[in-house]
């Protein structure tokens, strides 16, 4: 068969390149930026079982664990210090699993790592620019697309996995990611430089509510050496991709925001922004996806993926898991499908893989609105129905999570391929 071209080497394309190849599905990574190009954002990311269960799977979980803080929850805190909730992340004695915090250019590296291993071909400088042809047909050649330099490629299937801000998704629809008017603004300073009381019983990754919002703190590196700090500000007015690079590179303008109206913290947020790296200062503007009717071509043979599909917003911190388990369970279709063993239709695997995968965004929507609410000042929870604030029922339920860290996606894959027919 011919490759599956995949474009973009970000998470979700670097999973579903591990999980073709497994099944040693021909498949080739096209990445519009060089081979010396990191991830664009700094920072690290949450890591949640249900992504760490696969990533084992696949051979990278081991690989990241000295370089990752583990944890069990996000911890939330007020004005006075004291610890008003905790939200359950991971843990090895339910889950298998705990949550780990890891930098970005380290589970990236690590997955370019396990991908040049397994013999996936990675073509650099190589922009998507246009879908040329698709056919209906299955099997070779199914698509052709060009590239920015003008050099023309075929694939049997081409999955984009290039991002919320995706130029393959306008071949497949119209809709286009929306600005929030929310701004992230962060830095990495030193642990030691915090004055964290001891009396006061801080456990991380925290967010601090004062009236003035919320500071994030979250360790960084196996021993926790290093704290990233953030708070979210409103921007009324989009800018465009060189007023965000503009506003990124004025690091005095977005140090002055970090320090705005910080005597309403705690002392421990005073001491975070007292020295602040301003190399290590970025921005993160929000934004995010419509619901979109479908995730493939009307031929099916250009297909969305990640953040190019969906766009988790970060309250759940499940970004990451979603884009693996999209990577993971939509290997498993295509090899069941357009494999050498084919033993599905790959319109009927395309159709129950994008319904499967929608009914778990809509649970994660669902746990959003739950969680945005319980952050809201008690007078403001009164006024909603009990069902829409979530409730940690930890001490009476223990794996109150499990539908969200132990879903078992592969088995779940596995018995809709073994029921086919």
């Amino acid at each position: 068969m011919e490759e599956i071209a995949i474009i973009g080497a970000g998470m979700a394309g670097l999973t579903l390149a591990l999980s073709l190849a497994k099944h040693s599905i021909p498949v080739r990574i096209y990445e519009a930026r060089s081979s010396s190009a990191g991830p664009s954002l700094g920072g690290a990311m949450m890591l949640s079982p249900n992504s760490l269960s696969l990533f084992d799977k696949l051979g990278a979980y081991q690989a990241l664990l000295p370089l990752s803080y583990p944890f069990k929850a996000v911890y939330y805190k007020d004005a006075v210090e004291h610890t008003t909730d905790a939200y359950p992340m991971g843990s090895e004695e339910l889950y298998g699993y705990p949550a780990l915090r890891t930098y970005r250019r380290d589970l990236h590296s690590t997955l370019l790592r396990l991908c040049g291993e397994r013999g996936v071909p990675m073509e650099y400088d190589a922009k998507f620019s246009r879908v040329v042809s698709e056919s209906y047909k299955d099997g070779e050649e199914a698509v052709t697309f060009l590239l920015a330099d003008g050099r023309t490629r075929k694939a049997s299937l081409l999955v984009a996995s290039d991002g919320i801000h995706s130029t393959v998704r306008s071949y497949i629809t119209d809709l286009k990611p929306m600005f929030v008017k929310i701004m992230g603004v962060a830095f990495t300073a030193k642990t030691s430089s915090f004055r964290i009381p001891a009396e006061k019983n801080y456990k991380f990754p925290l967010t601090i509510t004062a009236s003035a919002g919320n500071i994030l703190m979250a360790p960084q590196n196996q021993d926790g050496g290093e704290m990233l700090t953030g708070r979210q500000f409103p921007v009324h007015e989009e800018l465009s991709r060189e007023g965000w690079e503009e506003l990124g590179a004025d690091k005095k303008k977005l140090i002055a925001m970090m320090r705005s109206r910080i005597d309403e913290f705690p002392d421990i947020a005073r001491s975070a922004l007292e020295y602040i790296d301003e190399s290590t200062v970025y921005i993160w503007p929000y934004y995010k996806l419509p619901l979109l009717p479908s995730w493939g071509s009307e031929k099916g043979k250009v297909v969305l993926m990640g953040d190019a599909a969906h766009a988790i917003p970060p309250t759940t911190g499940q970004g990451a898991g979603m884009a693996v388990e999209d990577g993971v369970t939509l290997g498993e279709i295509i090899a069941a499908s357009l494999g050498p063993q084919a033993t599905v239709k790959w319109a009927d695997g395309f159709r129950w893989w994008q319904e499967t995968r929608k009914k778990r965004l809509n649970q994660l929507i669902e746990l959003t609105t739950q969680l945005n609410s319980r952050r809201l000042p008690p007078e403001k929870q009164a006024e909603l129905p009990k069902e829409q604030i979530w409730v940690d029922e930890s001490e009476t339920n223990p794996r109150q999570m499990a539908w969200l860290y132990e879903p078992h996606v592969e088995e779940e894959v596995e018995r809709w391929i073994s029921s086919y027919h």
